[in-house]
């Protein structure tokens, strides 16, 4: 049976709002687990916020008592370093009372170049990703770590305040390096759109494992609203290739300048007929995706989403 769940969008919520998101969310009882995105910068000019996930994270978690947790995704290794990143996840694991499971990727040069340290070629950052997951996974044993790869280090790390049970680790995948990656790092996989080649390549080998996906909407009784509101998400028809490289705000600005009206509506879900989105969720779920996240981009995003998404949508899906 499939797992729903609801991406609270950092890009244009601020941290109260995403709270309150998470608290609707749970009262409406249509979903399963809230996902939370985690960048510097956001996307488009037109977005609003980009808050800082990790205190937003614990005041979701203690705001909400029973919705699963996951970041969709944390870059550990360029703006912040892995051993923050396993005393941040292990922090909200216990905020969450175990219902929290670290998503991990590996960056977009949009959020990562900030610290100054350049932007690594993709094969350079698949390294580094790895290297940060064992720094992560060596931390959560509790025991003192002292780890030289060729790209990380950690010298005489110990985190102090650790769960009882050390959260999932989900990575994020594209393509078969990354599949590789994750059956050998990671618990669970995460894919930005739901893609049948990478999570039949990862199941093949980790059947047990979680698979994760996003389905973005923009709902509104308004139809115009509606659309107007899709373009919130017009940087994603770029692909994941050009959306990890492109360096600033303005750059996306001009890539999402050319995605028209039609373009908008096969990425986004838009409108308020329940329909499309119900049959883009089954389609993950027969392709193999079991904890699928929707990211309503659209100006309802509390109670009149929710309960849209729980009465019309939720009682139609596997």
């Amino acid at each position: 049976m499939a797992n729903y769940g609801f991406t609270l969008f950092s890009e244009l919520n601020g941290p109260k709002e995403m709270v309150e998101q998470a608290v609707a969310a749970e009262r409406a009882g249509g979903v399963d687990f809230l996902g939370m995105s985690d960048h510097f910068h956001p996307w488009l000019s037109r977005h609003t916020d980009s808050p800082f996930a990790w205190t937003a994270l614990g005041a979701v978690a203690t705001a909400t008592e029973r919705l699963e947790m996951v970041t969709l995704v944390t870059c550990p290794f360029l703006r912040y370093h892995p051993a923050i990143i396993a005393q941040a996840a292990a922090t909200v694991q216990i905020l969450a009372d175990g219902r929290f499971t670290l998503g991990l990727g590996a960056g977009e040069n949009l959020s990562e170049h900030i610290v100054g340290r350049g932007w690594p070629p993709v094969d350079v950052r698949h390294e580094m990703f790895a290297e940060a997951v064992e720094i992560i996974r060596e931390l959560w044993t509790g025991e003192w770590v002292t780890y030289h790869g060729q790209h990380l280090t950690a010298q005489d790390a110990k985190l102090h305040t650790l769960p009882e049970q050390a959260p999932r680790i989900a990575l994020a995948a594209s393509g078969p390096q990354s599949i590789e990656l994750a059956v050998e790092h990671g618990d669970d996989i995460v894919c930005d759109s739901p893609e049948p080649d990478v999570v039949e390549g990862f199941k093949a080998q980790k059947p047990e494992g979680r698979a994760y996906a996003q389905i973005p909407v923009a709902y509104d009784e308004d139809f115009d609203t509606a659309l107007d509101a899709a373009h919130h998400f017009a940087f994603g028809a770029t692909g994941w290739k050009v959306m990890a490289e492109l360096p600033n705000i303005p750059g996306f600005d001009a890539t999402a300048a050319l995605v028209d009206d039609d373009a908008i509506q096969e990425l986004v879900v838009t409108g308020s007929d329940p329909k499309p989105l119900v049959d883009k969720l089954q389609q993950a779920v027969e392709t193999g995706y079991d904890h699928i996240a929707v990211v309503q981009v659209g100006p309802e995003r509390t109670d009149r989403f929710q309960d849209w998404f729980t009465q019309k949508v939720r009682p139609e899906l596997p």
